[in-house]
């Protein structure tokens, strides 16, 4: 565990009050949640009503619509104590499943440039179970969500989102994809890993506002946090950028977001992050586990 790591998680309660209000060492921190079990933190079971002293930069409770949406003792990291999961029920994953919390207050990113990271796992295909054609799971910060915004077929998906659709290439495995508004009235996947179940990723984006033409700059198991996005590219398995209109205004970035619709594979998520700079990132926490990520990456391409 890096040292940085250790300072982020032994920060406790609510880190801003009115404006983004934290250590140095973690000075462009906006929120995080590594979802740890413990006393006074989450218990195991649904996420719905809970918070706890180790998240940094929410306000209020996570407010969810199914008890399938929860936390569990097993992180996906090896640092914290807990993850995220969404454990799939084949008779109802055609249905939507929703969990969001509000962020604190923060102040204006530098740029208008949003940095964040999740590291993201899918299981196998649950027996009996046969993904809808627009089956997904995607966890991101950004505006309120639902199925309809995530398909495109109602408003408008505001902010980044990672995470799982039925694959292009094997029947029954699930492809790594980002999701974002790329034009005015429609949303679009960019597919980072095919075939990507069982392994952790971690993903890393940056969304940048410029209204119009926004963009998403994004990173697979990058190593390098010291040296700015120069440094994640060069380390990077895979990085590429998304042209888009993945924000109305920065202040539409509000509130962190899971989202899953006919999606019959477990989803687990972990070291959800928000920052205003690379360095407030986490650092990988297990060569071992970005080392997997990368290999599966490499002999799938």
């Amino acid at each position: 565990m890096s040292m940085k790591t250790r300072a982020l998680q032994g920060i406790s309660g609510l880190a801003m009050v009115g404006a983004l209000i934290c250590s140095p060492a973690n000075a462009g921190l906006i929120a995080k949640d590594s979802y740890v079990i413990s006393p006074n933190d989450y218990s195991t079971g649904g996420l719905n009503g809970q918070s706890g002293v180790s998240e940094i930069g929410f306000t209020g409770t996570w407010a969810v619509s199914s008890a399938n949406l929860g936390a569990d003792t097993f992180s996906l990291n090896g640092d914290s104590t807990g993850k995220g999961k969404f454990i799939a029920s084949t008779a109802f994953s055609d249905y939507d499943r929703s969990a969001e919390r509000m962020l604190a207050p923060y102040a204006a990113p530098a740029n208008n440039t949003f940095y964040m990271s999740h590291l993201v796992n899918a299981g196998g295909l649950a027996a009996g179970g046969d993904d809808e054609s627009n089956a997904h799971a995607f966890v991101g910060f950004g505006s309120f969500t639902d199925g309809a915004r995530l398909r495109g077929t109602a408003n408008y998906l505001l902010g980044a989102f990672v995470g799982y659709v039925p694959s292009t290439t094997v029947p029954g495995s699930v492809d790594l994809v980002i999701r974002s508004r790329t034009g005015v009235s429609s949303v679009s996947d960019v597919v980072l890993v095919a075939d990507a179940v069982n392994v952790t990723y971690q993903v890393v984006m940056a969304l940048e506002f410029n209204n119009p033409g926004d963009e998403i700059r994004y990173w697979v198991d990058p190593s390098d946090f010291d040296n700015g996005e120069a440094g994640l590219t060069a380390s990077a398995a895979i990085s590429g950028s998304i042209a888009g209109y993945q924000l109305g205004a920065v202040t539409d970035m509000d509130r962190l977001n899971v989202e899953t619709w006919g999606f019959d594979h477990s989803f687990f998520w972990d070291e959800s992050i928000l920052a205003d700079d690379v360095a407030s990132l986490p650092e990988p926490a297990s060569a071992m586990l970005l080392g997997l990520g990368a290999a599966a990456i490499f002999r799938r391409r």
